[in-house]
């Protein structure tokens, strides 16, 4: 039973690969604009402070504002963008349960508590808008951001990185 359940799942996230694809490139859109925030602090005191290049002043300042916009409109379309799959996932996967449901004979239907019986339909169905949800783009998303951050910390000063 397991491997007919994760059968499904791949199913269904397979059906949504492209809305999942889009996603993906909005967090790794996100996660882009995310890393000017933290270098903008060291520009501002190596160069614009430390080497006295005030007319950086406004590129950087610009910058920072770009990002933030941009980081600001990606959150916005990634939500829209995982809702609507998460909620078409959700919608096919109730009509299949419903299906099943539907099939089974009335005297096993009378056998089992209405309430266990829906805690587990629900309960199913958020699990599935949960993984083709944020979850799994949210998961990719920070793997990458973790070994994009650690390139750069090696990049940065290797034998540091490695103490």
């Amino acid at each position: 039973m397991p491997g007919t359940a994760w059968q499904l799942a791949r199913e269904i996230v397979w059906a949504q690969r492209s809305k999942l694809v889009l996603g993906l490139a909005l967090l790794f859109i996100d996660r882009a604009a995310g890393f000017v925030m933290p270098i903008a602090p060291k520009i501002l005191l190596d160069k614009v402070i430390g080497q006295s290049r005030a007319d950086l002043l406004p590129w950087l300042a610009a910058a920072v504002v770009a990002a933030a916009l941009v980081q600001a409109v990606a959150a916005f379309a990634l939500s829209r963008v995982l809702g609507l799959s998460s909620e078409l996932v959700v919608l096919g996967w109730r009509r299949r349960i419903m299906a099943r449901i539907t099939r089974l004979p009335a005297s096993w239907l009378d056998q089992q508590q209405t309430g266990s019986l829906l805690s587990r339909v629900m309960d199913d169905a958020a699990a599935m808008q949960n993984l083709v949800g944020a979850q799994l783009a949210r998961w990719i998303s920070n793997l990458v951001t973790a070994l994009a951050a650690f390139v750069a910390l090696l990049w940065i000063d290797w034998k540091m990185t490695l103490i």
